[in-house]
């Protein structure tokens, strides 16, 4: 049981908990689940406590997920949930009372459920602060793995620095960043005036450094992102490291918007570019869903607005730019070897670089259906070093579908390239399918049994959906993998 304190208070989000299990239905193993509970105070006029419930799923042979709660008594079933949701919102709760909540996994086998967890709703006679701006709007947030970012050019744009807590350049944009706080409930802030992201202006260094906490979490950090109406996008420059072999991520919430980002890897440093697209004020939060300690921790940099105005008529989605998609090429015997040394370039497990080599922009890579991360096999290289390796696959299974949003917001064709590898384990042909803005087309792979490294290039304007997937369900070592993408 968690009890609230005055320390943890803030205007949007009171308390944030998460678990980490592991739990089992008809005797076979189930993947992670990682169970999310927030509770929101709504601070104006009639308003209340509602419980926002989330889950990462990772499985892909439940029927559905069943959300439980009780008051010191019986479960009580809440909602009964189709397989593809992971998440619900109670908003039938009464103030200062004590609810604990399990969700249930379930089919034919039977109904596997999380470990209870509880929490207490807090009293709602907490009164706003008024003098912070109105945090109703909306957001969306895409998140990048790049490469050490030793140094970071604004070119004239904004910065609010963690470590100095300033702002440069504030003539830039009518939007800010403001009411930074720091909730540490294990160990302490740090603050470093290191090399590692130095921000410039013009070739002349303004800024250097990050706070540090620990990956705990009970830790946080947020902060508002004020705006006034017109379209922004701000760029969060973070890093975080966990030392542990075991799956980690942290949540990172941003006005209506919440997104679990992964942690590709432990016993390194990742660093992070997260995009923030807003027009009215927005709060934003990061924190940890687990505890590890040794060097593991989470560190924020600053943040860059990168809009100086845009008219307030044009929404986030509204592209002038007709959407336009062709396939202009297909090779089935490339290289395990990609050479991005002239252009933008996204791995499967979100590590870019090269961002000013294309318009083009990666919205989105999802995955339907269980995947695998593998550290090999494919190399990124860039004028002669290697950038990033592996790549990300899935069984051949007519449903497990490599989902890609791009978008391009320039008048010009942006020339894109998929690269994936794939093999069917079976005596005689088989085939992919790609269907690019609506429009499929098959790739004919025409031996068993052996693996093809598969190049697909292609040309867009506006906004560019792409879906790869395998036609029928062939097993054994039969795969279908992503490596990763470039633009320019």
């Amino acid at each position: 049981m968690f009890n609230k304190t005055q320390r943890s208070i803030a205007r949007s989000t009171l308390i944030a908990v998460a678990i980490l299990l592991t739990i089992f239905v008809g005797n076979k193993l189930w993947q992670e689940y990682k169970l999310d509970v927030i509770i929101d105070i709504d601070t104006g006029a009639g308003g209340g406590v509602v419980a926002n419930i989330a889950w990462q799923d990772n499985s892909d042979n439940e029927d559905g997920f069943v959300v439980e709660r009780n008051e010191g008594g019986d479960f009580v079933v809440m909602a009964r949930l189709n397989s593809n949701v992971t998440s619900y919102t109670d908003s039938n709760l009464v103030a200062g009372t004590a609810y604990c909540y399990r969700v249930g996994s379930f089919n034919q086998a039977g109904t596997a459920y999380t470990q209870e967890y509880c929490i207490d709703t807090p009293e709602t006679d907490i009164v706003a602060d008024t003098t912070l701006p109105d945090m109703t709007g909306s957001a969306m947030i895409i998140g990048q793995f790049i490469t050490k970012p030793d140094v970071i050019e604004l070119a004239g744009r904004e910065l609010y620095s963690f470590k100095s807590d300033a702002t440069y350049n504030g003539d830039f944009s009518k939007d800010d960043v403001g009411n930074v706080q720091y909730t540490i409930g294990e160990g302490s802030l740090s603050y470093s005036d290191s090399a590692l992201f130095t921000f410039q202006d013009q070739g002349g260094d303004i800024d250097s450094g990050y706070v540090s906490m620990r990956y705990n979490e009970s830790n946080s950090v947020s902060f508002s992102l004020n705006g006034n109406g017109d379209s922004q996008v701000a760029s969060l420059y973070m890093s975080v490291g966990v030392w542990t072999s075991e799956p980690a991520t942290f949540l990172i919430t941003a006005g209506d918007t919440s997104e679990f980002i992964s942690i590709p890897s432990g016993y390194t440093w990742h660093y992070l570019k997260i995009d923030i697209a807003f027009e009215d004020s927005v709060a934003v939060k990061i924190r940890p869903t687990g505890d590890f300690g040794s060097y593991s921790g989470l560190q924020v940099a600053g943040v860059v607005l990168n809009e100086t105005s845009i008219p307030s008529s044009a929404p986030l989605t509204d592209i002038s730019v007709p959407s336009i998609a062709s396939l202009t090429g297909i090779s089935l015997s490339d290289s395990e070897n990609i050479d991005v040394s002239n252009v933008k370039y996204m791995t499967s497990d979100l590590i870019s670089g090269n961002e000013n080599l294309s318009n083009g922009e990666v919205i989105g890579i999802d995955y339907q259906g269980k995947v695998k991360y593998r550290d090999s096999t494919y190399s990124f290289i860039d004028n002669g070093a290697v950038v990033a390796t592996g790549y990300t696959g899935m069984r051949w299974n007519e449903d497990n579908v490599i989902s890609i949003d791009l978008k391009n917001s320039s008048e010009q064709l942006v020339s894109g390239s998929l690269f994936l590898r794939a093999g069917a384990w079976t005596d005689g042909s088989s085939q992919l399918q790609i269907n690019l803005n609506g429009e499929t087309y098959p790739i004919e792979l025409s031996r068993g049994r052996a693996w093809y490294y598969i190049r697909v290039d292609f040309e867009f304007s506006g906004d560019a959906h792409v879906e790869i997937k395998p036609v029928g369900n062939i097993g054994s070592y039969s795969q279908i993998a992503f490596a990763g993408l470039t633009m320019q």
